[in-house]
């Protein structure tokens, strides 16, 4: 939790007894042992020694909430690092701590180029309160414009939610009694579809059975085909060895029948 500190509370009262602007300069960031979370620092207290400083930083960002609560925001992107820290002050122009606050151990790293490690980005917010913040400080930005309190919208968004299903489903109320026919009849659409869908699945799977049937049937001929001409092809070459036998014999014989005119002649 954050606390203004007593000599950050005497410079407030001073300038604005003066009437002049306090200026915020600077976030400090430091990291200091034992600090305890959830206890609030000392109202005492001045800035951490300079060993212990991580960063000095000014604002990124300043704006009010309202006229008692203005807030500063730090940005820090990945090119800032590396160190931990669990301090957190606001030091004015002046030098003067004005609020500090403990926090957990936040870890700030950088991206490494050598090594190919992402650094961490970081916002942190805080908060300023006391009577006349927004008039002393010079904020006119209203946070507003640039920080958001998401469970407030979240909250409007889910009324909004809320209010526009009730007038739709009073709307569509009418609308469905009214269509009750119509939806029969786009019943019995969806099931003459789904009918006609089937029924061209039929067709699709006896085409593929048919076109399987032909490609059967193609080679089924075709070794029919191949089978008759074989069998052609034997046939053939059996009756021509069959009458190149029947030539030889006739051959022989009409050898034979030389051989005893020869003979039939010597004997003469």
């Amino acid at each position: 939790m954050a606390v203004i500190t007593i000599p950050g509370e005497q410079l407030i009262a001073q300038k604005q007894q003066s009437e002049e602007p306090l200026e915020i300069a600077e976030f400090v960031l430091a990291y200091v042992p034992g600090v305890d979370p959830s206890m609030p620092p000392e109202r005492t207290q001045s800035l951490p020694p300079s060993n212990q400083i991580r960063l000095r930083m000014a604002p990124t960002r300043s704006a009010y909430v309202n006229s008692n609560e203005v807030v500063y925001s730090l940005i820090l992107d990945n090119t800032i690092g590396n160190f931990d820290f669990n301090w957190l002050g606001l030091v004015s122009e002046e030098g003067v701590l004005v609020s500090a606050n403990h926090m957990v151990v936040q870890s700030k790293r950088k991206n490494n180029e050598l090594t190919g490690e992402e650094g961490n980005n970081l916002t942190r917010n805080f908060l300023l309160k006391f009577s006349g913040a927004q008039a002393i400080t010079n904020i006119t930005v209203a946070s507003e414009t640039w920080q958001f309190n998401y469970e407030s919208k979240l909250n409007d968004m889910d009324a909004l939610i809320a209010q526009l299903s009730k007038g739709l489903f009073l709307a569509q109320k009418n609308i469905i009694l009214q269509s009750h026919e119509s939806m029969s009849l786009h019943d019995k659409n969806r099931l003459l579809e789904e009918r006609i869908k089937d029924l061209e699945l039929q067709e699709s799977v006896h085409q593929t059975k048919h076109d399987v049937l032909n490609v059967q049937y193609k080679r089924s001929h075709e070794k029919s085909t191949q089978e008759r001409l074989d069998m052609d092809i034997s046939l053939t070459t059996g009756l021509l060895q069959s009458q190149k036998q029947n030539v030889q014999q006739e051959h022989e014989l009409m050898q034979v029948n030389e051989k005893l005119r020869v003979m039939e002649k010597e004997d003469e």
